[in-house]
This record gives structure tokens, sequence and C-alpha cells, in this order.
């Protein structure tokens, strides 16, 4: 199991939510911590849990980019892709 975190800290509020998914994660899960997505490479995991599609598009528009949409869907397509 991959665990795809896209939570940015952005308070302390958000840093005290992080910190408890963090914590309520089972040890065996494999996390990788990427607010924007782009990871080529989950290992041999058959499945991926992305905590979350909103806030990865949130991160993406938040970056400034003029194609945040178009850059989230094609991150989107890689994801189920992989």
């Amino acid at each position: 199991m991959v665990y795809l975190a896209t939570a940015v800290v952005t308070d302390s509020e958000m840093a005290e939510r992080i910190a408890h998914h963090r914590a309520q994660r089972p040890p065996t899960w494999r996390t990788i911590e990427a607010p924007l997505g782009g990871v080529s490479d989950y290992g041999d995991a058959a499945t991926v849990l992305v905590e979350d599609l909103t806030l990865l598009l949130s991160n993406h528009v938040q970056r400034g980019s003029a194609t945040a949409e178009s850059g989230t869907i094609d991150e989107v397509a890689a994801l189920v892709n992989a």
C-alpha cells in the first residue's frame, strides 16, 4: 500500500491535522508526501491511496499555474494508469 499525501502545512491547525493523519497510518504503508503529485514510481504496490484529490487540485491552483486544471487532470490520469 502506498499512501500519497497531498496536504501542505499552512498553519498550526493544518500541522495538527497532518500529524494526526501520520499517527493513524499503519506502519506497513509506504507514505509519499507529494503535494503536487508527480510521482512516477510506486514500487510494487498493488494499491495507491491518494489523500486527497481536492487538495491536489488546490495545490496546483495555488501554485499559480495557468494550466492547473489540465495539469491535475494529467496527474490523475497518471495515478489511474499507475
